[in-house]
């Protein structure tokens, strides 16, 4: 994505820049995929069936515990161990979260020139510390 294409940005604009913060998960990265694959194996364990991605996807959002309560309400396991469900996500979830993780086209593109700018960039998340780097 070049500067112009920046809605209401001119690229002297951009040079007043000081810092951009980004969110992660849909925002510079796609995690859907694998989030998906995480909850599945969690609901595995609990003995139902698995839930399409797309169903996954509407509910990622207010970060993980919110997923695993979305996701055993969507099987209809609102009486489950939340707790036991979202630790054993997390255990699925960090065993390989970058499976099938992808950064969304022009990202690099658009990191490269706000960097080009001497813009500093940092993340907002409330991914687990120890996931986001190893995502990153």
């Amino acid at each position: 994505m070049c500067s112009s294409s920046l809605p209401g940005r001119s690229a002297a604009g951009l040079l007043r820049l000081k810092q951009v913060i980004f969110d992660l998960d849909g925002t510079l990265i796609d995690s859907a995929p694998d989030l998906h694959r995480a909850v599945n194996l969690m609901l595995a364990q609990l003995g139902t069936a698995p839930l399409p991605l797309a169903q996954v996807r509407g509910m990622v959002g207010d970060g993980a515990a919110a997923l695993i309560q979305r996701s055993l309400s969507a099987c209809s396991l609102s009486g489950a161990d939340e707790a036991a469900a979202l630790e054993a996500f997390l255990a699925f979830y960090a065993q390989d979260p970058t499976a099938h993780t992808r950064i969304y086209p022009g990202v690099p593109e658009t990191l490269d020139l706000l960097r080009e700018r001497g813009i500093q960039l940092a993340i907002c998340t409330n991914k687990p510390a120890g996931l986001t780097h190893t995502i990153l």
